[in-house]
């Protein structure tokens, strides 16, 4: 079961593309040469910023939250949001096994600007897993 995003376009996206498990194994006591020890990428996600957005939008993406049980199901992302991703994996030449799961890396922040206006900051994590679905 996945949680629909709210298809509100965000001001700002911030990606964190995945990491690969380097190892650097010593030759000769002398020089280390940095080896990738993996297929599978960790630690990747993405941190979206919604500037003044009305509060109606703000109660979405907070729904959105309570919905997925506080992180715990994974969400499905809009494709304007999920595009951008994906090209920045082809643009670092990163091919993953399976789509991603995105899921709330901790409460969405929301910061009321003025009445009936607020910013909201999100991070999202992703996983390959297909774990608690």
């Amino acid at each position: 079961m996945t949680i629909p995003f709210p298809a509100i376009r965000p001001t700002r996206v911030d990606y964190r593309l995945p990491r690969f498990p380097v190892g650097s194994p010593a030759f000769r006591d002398v020089i280390e040469y940095p080896r990738r020890r993996g297929k599978a990428g960790a630690d990747s996600g993405m941190s979206l910023l919604y500037e003044n957005i009305p509060d109606a939008e703000a109660v979405l993406i907070l729904n959105c939250f309570m919905d997925s049980m506080s992180g715990f199901l994974p969400l499905e992302i809009p494709e304007e949001i999920a595009s951008a991703y994906k090209l920045q994996l082809l643009v670092n030449r990163l091919i993953l096994p399976a789509p991603l799961q995105w899921r709330f890396d901790g409460v969405p922040q929301q910061e009321s600007i003025i009445l009936g206006v607020s910013t909201v900051t999100i991070e999202l994590e992703a996983s390959l897993d297909r774990g608690n679905t």
